[in-house]
């Protein structure tokens, strides 16, 4: 009997072992994994929800997966854009983010007819790994200056139902969960009618759509049977049910009230090996269990405690740890009201009056908090950010999402949308791989990354061809590269605020070369036929609509210099590439004269005008040599940082548009460029005046990082006497506490009535939204 029990112990020991082993190497496996195919994942925080065309978006990026310490997302750049209903952008944006924070505006043209639009943000990095990982979120934009769509009361029919069973499928004999769910009209009620029906014709289910449009129900597939859902109301349709598998497993949980319960079901005994459960959360693995299967079943049991606020992502993965099935488990998260607490003195006030409210918060590590006050009225009915956290569990399929406010969703309602529209963050397929994925997008540490390609007049790459990239200014920012053996070019640049011209030429004077640069922004798939619903928009709401207009044309009006004001940008390197010149040369302070050749002759002691056969050419003094004299060649010229090699349009160019200069009067080497003496001029404005470019030079626009702005509020000592229509009369992201402690003022419009001011903070782990609301009288 003793030595049972040893043995018994000794196997128990065995068995404990191995399975630590286990645990040790799926969690070695996903931080290796997160390591070289980290997938970050980006929140959106908006002011509000809906917006007329015209007005500013005032956005805040924040990062949705919490990860190890020493994994960070490394990007510098996000990429905003503004998506219509066919996934066409019709806006774009570059936003300089901080440890993977950003912050920035986007300013909405006056042209984009009225609809629902999806704003998309995204890094470079995150483009190796497709639209999925994007982060999305849906506005609704009304143009008043153009008419708005007719307004009418008949209910459009519903267009897409979805079914979704368990794992995706119904097997034969093993009770489901079937969700369902419609996406329609946002004024439209979500209700509909039908039934499931057997292909006998037997009612198995009603379908009791909640004020979401969704819901589930659970029933046990027959063989040889197929199914389908008919709805009745509003549109008589019949859409098929996935067919009846003969083999295959389900996954249910259930929940007690200390455990949680997950078991999978198979129609066929599970080989008696080693199962493995995965509790992840955010991108934090939260535990792993092993067990083996007894029969056809095999549970696993989690202690409440082990699940954390959000959503929690449940995979069961076999002993070579490939998928098995899935499941997503929401908890809600607590509302403790004192992780921030918000203070007014009082909240009645007059217009024009000063707002103080005093924040604290226990938490002193919080940060980045978003604080609004805006006017709350009936247009206020489209705020949704109750939804903004779980927006990155969901895929782009899900559409209903974005029609209604989930503050008032039951963690049933939320397990029912994760079974319709949820996506792992965590691709486990890939985890366990052992060759290293290569990518094709690498995170922009630095700055933004230039691609391009060097092309023959018949479009063939042609490899090893030197290339200048200017960007024109009153700095000399000059880029040498060279093509490599696919004709492709690639160039980072440092960080650059605003918008400003790419000029790009070829070293060689070369007609027949063609050099492309690329979008950096991602090419997405437009679709044919709108992919989101239509707009609708309610009678009652055209009397808000009318004060939005009212107030965006008071704004225009009369403060329109300062709505588009931007802050002061970061100083940038004045020095240019070839450091301190030789001779530097100011021609105002000289009489100026009305030629290229008479200033040269003049005023510039160390370049000398020789006239040859095909016309005039400068030429330096090389003081590099212990006897300087005259190098034989041309040097290197450049007007406002763009090489100049055509001497004749250079002589003819007229002096009387060049401010300063400067020589380099001895050889210089920068990466492929060797020259013999450089000559720098450069206009009043840096941007060429009028210069003729050769054919072969071709300009592009670019679009640097956003310069920085916050919302416009007048000063209210002054100008008392202009009128201050603003709804939204406060706006902060990034917000930071001093020792958990702070204080925000801002002073109240000319609009009376009431106003929600909202602090938020989208922590994955402990989301923070408190509201106070103050009158305006």
């Amino acid at each position: 009997m003793k030595k049972q029990l040893f043995a018994s112990w000794v196997f128990m020991l065995i068995v404990g072992y191995v399975h630590a082993q286990q645990a040790l190497n799926i969690q070695q496996s996903l931080r290796d994994y997160l390591s070289r195919d980290y997938q970050p994942r980006l929140l959106i925080q908006t002011d509000r929800e809906l917006y007329l065309a015209g007005e500013t978006i005032w956005i805040q990026l924040l990062p949705a997966m919490v990860v190890q310490a020493d994994i960070q997302d490394l990007s510098k750049i996000v990429y905003v854009e503004i998506l219509d209903a066919h996934h066409k952008p019709v806006f774009q944006e570059k936003i300089g983010m901080k440890n993977g924070t950003a912050a920035g505006y986007l300013q909405l043209p006056t042209d984009l007819p009225t609809g629902n639009y999806t704003i998309c943000a995204y890094t470079n990095w995150m483009k190796n790994f497709g639209e999925d990982c994007f982060f999305r979120k849906q506005i609704v934009l009304i143009n008043s200056y153009q008419p708005l769509p007719a307004i009418s009361k008949t209910l459009d029919p519903l267009k897409v139902f979805r079914f979704v069973p368990n794992h995706n499928e119904l097997v034969v004999g093993l009770e489901t969960t079937l969700a369902y769910g419609v996406n329609g009209d946002l004024w439209q009620s979500p209700l509909f009618k039908g039934y499931i029906l057997s292909d006998k014709n037997d009612t198995i289910a009603i379908l009791k759509p909640n004020s979401y449009g969704i819901n589930a129900f659970k029933f046990t597939p027959e063989k040889n049977r197929k199914y389908f859902a008919r709805i009745t109301y509003p549109l008589d349709s019949v859409i098929p049910l996935p067919p009846v598998k003969d083999h295959g497993n389900v996954f249910h949980l259930k929940k007690d009230s200390s455990i949680l319960t997950a078991t999978l079901l198979s129609v066929d005994a599970l080989p008696i090996l080693d199962y493995h459960l995965v509790l992840v959360n955010n991108g934090a693995l939260l535990l792993s269990q092993s067990n083996k299967p007894i029969g056809n079943k095999l549970d696993f049991q989690i202690q409440h405690q082990e699940l954390h606020p959000g959503v929690n992502e449940l995979t069961i993965l076999d002993k070579d740890f490939k998928v098995v099935n899935q499941q997503f488990y929401y908890v809600q998260p607590e509302r403790n009201a004192a992780e921030i607490s918000a203070k007014l003195t009082k909240t009645v006030f007059h217009k024009r009056e000063k707002v103080a409210v005093n924040l604290e918060t226990k938490d002193t590590s919080s940060s980045n908090f978003m604080v609004t006050a805006i006017k709350t009225d009936k247009l206020s009915g489209w705020d949704r950010s109750s939804s903004t956290l779980l927006q990155s569990h969901f895929n782009a399929e899900a559409p209903i999402l974005w029609n209604r406010n989930l503050s008032g969703a039951s963690v049933s309602d939320m397990n029912t949308m994760l079974a319709l529209y949820g996506k792992a963050t965590i691709p486990w397929e890939k985890v366990f791989e052992k060759n290293t994925a290569s990518f094709k997008f690498p995170p922009e540490i630095n700055g933004p990354l230039i691609k391009g390609k060097v092309l023959s007049k018949a479009g063939e790459p042609i490899p090893n061809v030197p290339i200048f990239i200017t960007i024109p200014g009153k700095h000399v920012r000059l880029y040498t590269l060279e093509s490599d053996q696919d004709g492709n070019i690639d160039l980072e640049i440092p960080l650059l605020s605003g918008n400003m011209d790419l000029i790009v030429q070829p070293s060689v004077q070369d007609s027949t070369l063609k050099i492309e640069i690329y979008s950096p922004f991602y090419a997405h798939q437009v679709a044919d036929q709108e992919s989101i619903p239509k707009l609708r928009i309610d009678p009652d709401l055209m009397a808000d609509i009318r004060q939005r207009h009212k107030t965006l044309q008071l704004q225009e009006a009369y403060y329109l210099d300062s709505l588009n004001q931007d802050l002061d940008v970061a100083p940038i390197d004045t020095i240019p590439f070839f450091g301190k010149a030789e001779d530097q040369f100011n021609l105002d302070d000289y009489t100026r004269f009305t030629t290229m050749e008479e200033v040269f002759r003049e005023y510039v002691p160390h370049v000398m005008v020789r006239k040859q056969q095909d016309g005039l050419h400068l030429f330096t003094l090389n003081k590099g040599l212990i006897v300087p004299k005259f190098f034989e060649v041309d040097p290197f010229v450049m007007l406002d940082g763009v090489p100049v090699f055509n001497f004749n349009k250079f002589f003819n160019f007229d002096p009387l548009k060049v401010k300063k200069g400067a020589v380099v009067a001895r050889n210089y080497f920068y990466n492929q460029l060797k020259v013999s003496g450089i000559v720098s001029l450069q206009t009043y404005k840096g941007d060429l005046d009028g210069y003729p470019l050769e054919s072969y030079v071709s300009v592009h626009a670019f679009h640097g990082i956003q310069l920085s702005r916050v919302p416009f509020s007048p000063q209210q000592a002054i100008n008392r006497r202009l009128p201050d229509q603003r709804s939204l009369i406060y706006y902060a992201p990034n917000v930071s506490l001093n020792k958990g402690l702070g204080t925000l003022d801002f002073y109240t419009s000319d609009v009376p009535g009431y106003y929600k001011i909202s602090i938020q903070n989208l922590n994955p782990g402990n989301p923070v939204n408190t509201t106070l609301e103050i009158k305006v009288e």
